[in-house]
């Protein structure tokens, strides 16, 4: 007899089982600790298919380029001079002069979703002299954050497709939106007080 029978399959398991670890190798994107955005390395974004209904894991240079950059040497100069891995979820389409935000046609046509299993931020600490005061210099603690009982979680991400002039093919680049910290991110990032949004499946999925 058999009135009981468990079904507890993890996701690596999962993937075994469907017979997806092959196609699953090509994502070697997938599989990095903690990515620096300052290498514009390939990061895992989720970009949504024609239809609505369904989304596809594609790979996206964090640090969003726009169109109107011509060269890969001007984009890696506009990184560097707007700090484009991140956006303000404040000024998605009026910049705090009124101005258009270079992010607006992104946030109508081109949004998102940016895998995370973990975000790091850092905790700035006053160096304490020798005579026990506080010194202008500080030391940065990072801590990693993970969502409580969740393998990954998503943030919400604005994408291009650049045209690369070296190589003649479009790469994505993408930034990841950023908002007010939250009562425990704003103890851990205290010196900006901002943190990546962290979406709800809920948010995630709705598009």
């Amino acid at each position: 007899m058999c009135y009981y029978n468990g079904q507890r399959v993890s996701r690596a398991e999962y993937i075994e089982l469907k017979g997806l670890a092959k196609p699953v190798k090509k994502y070697n994107f997938l599989n990095v600790g903690v990515h620096n955005g300052f290498n514009y390395a390939p990061c895992a974004i989720l970009v949504p298919s024609a239809d609505g209904k369904d989304f596809e894991i594609t790979q996206a240079e964090w640090g969003y380029v726009p169109g109107f950059v011509k060269t890969r040497t001007e984009a890696n100069i506009f990184r560097a001079k707007y700090t484009t891995l991140n956006f303000r979820s404040e000024n998605l389409f009026l910049k705090e002069d009124g101005k258009r935000s270079m992010w607006a046609d992104a946030a109508k046509n081109r949004r998102c979703l940016v895998l995370s299993t973990g975000i790091v931020e850092s905790r700035h600490v006053p160096k304490i002299g020798k005579k026990g005061q506080e010194l202008k210099e500080q030391i940065k603690y990072p801590y990693q954050v993970s969502v409580k009982d969740h393998e990954y979680f998503f943030l919400p991400g604005l994408y291009n497709e650049w045209l690369d002039p070296e190589t003649s093919q479009f790469v994505n680049t993408v930034a990841i939106g950023i908002t007010e910290a939250n009562t425990v991110m704003s103890q851990i990032h205290n010196s900006k007080n901002r943190m990546p949004t962290i979406l709800t499946e809920e948010l995630a999925w709705s598009g």
